[in-house]
C-alpha cells in the first residue's frame, strides 16, 4: 500500500497494554483538522483527562499506542513533526483519510460584516442572502428560512441541514462568493452581487 501513496500505518494489537497519556500529553493532539474537502472536519479537545472528538459527534477516543487512538471502528494516527501534529490519518478498514491541522476560526465583527451581502447561483438559479445578526452570520433563503453559519476555519462555515460554506476572495482580499459542500454536492458556486 505504501507504494500506492497511502501512508503505511501499523495498527496496535488488540488487548495490548497501553499507558494512559497525561492531560498535558493529550493537549498536543487538540485542535481542528480538515480532510480533502470542507465537510471533512475533525476537532479534538481534552475533557476530564480524556481526548474527545467533538466534531463530528462528541465522544472520547481511546489511546491505542504512541500517538494513536481508537474511535469506534477507526484508528487515528497523529503523525508528528517538530514536536507538533503534522497530520492525522484516520484508518477505517482498508481506507485511510489524511487530515491536516487548521487554526480555529473566531472572526471579528468587522470580518463577519465582510461576508454580508446577496449571492447568486447560475447553476441553481437561486439567490441567498448573508446577514450579520448579533455576533453570528445568518444565511437566508426566504424571509422565514434562516440558517446560522458557524465558523469552522478561515472563510469556512458549517450550516446545519445544508452542509459547509467556503467563501472565496478576489486578489484584493474582498469576498467574491462562496461554494456549498454537502454530501455529493461539491462546491456549488454562488457569486456575490454588487
Amino acid at each position: 500500500l505504501a507504494m500506492l501513496g497511502r501512508p503505511r500505518v501499523v495498527v496496535a494489537q488488540a488487548g495490548a497494554s497501553v499507558a494512559s497519556p497525561t492531560t498535558t500529553e493529550l493537549e498536543r493532539y487538540t485542535g481542528l483538522f480538515r480532510g480533502s474537502n470542507p465537510e471533512m472536519l475533525a476537532k479534538f479537545v481534552v475533557r476530564n483527562g480524556q481526548l474527545v472528538a467533538v466534531l463530528p459527534g462528541n465522544r472520547p477516543v481511546t489511546p491505542s499506542g504512541a500517538d494513536r487512538f481508537r474511535a469506534g471502528a477507526s484508528e487515528l494516527v497523529f503523525r508528528m513533526g517538530d514536536g507538533k501534529v503534522k497530520d492525522l490519518v484516520q484508518i477505517n478498514g482498508a481506507d485511510s483519510t489524511i487530515f491536516v491541522p487548521l487554526p480555529s476560526a473566531a472572526p471579528s465583527a468587522k470580518e463577519l460584516a465582510s461576508y454580508a451581502g446577496r449571492y447568486w447561483s447560475d447553476e441553481l438559479d437561486t439567490r441567498l442572502s448573508v446577514e450579520v445578526r448579533d455576533t453570528v452570520l445568518v444565511l437566508k433563503r426566504r424571509p422565514a428560512d434562516e440558517i446560522i453559519l458557524r465558523p469552522t476555519f478561515r472563510d469556512g462555515f458549517s450550516a446545519q441541514g445544508l452542509g459547509s460554506l467556503v467563501f472565496s476572495r478576489h486578489k484584493n482580499g474582498k469576498i467574491s462568493g462562496f461554494g456549498i459542500w454537502a454530501g455529493r454536492v461539491r462546491d456549488v458556486k454562488f457569486a456575490k452581487e454588487k
